[in-house]
């Protein structure tokens, strides 16, 4: 698996910003 995957980066940035979400509701 590349890191450099576009697909991946989204991938993460998209997990990265849904976990602030749940921490800003908790």
């Amino acid at each position: 698996m590349s890191s450099n995957s576009p697909l991946m980066s989204n991938t993460v940035k998209l997990i990265n910003s849904l976990e602030n979400v749940f921490r800003l509701l908790k």
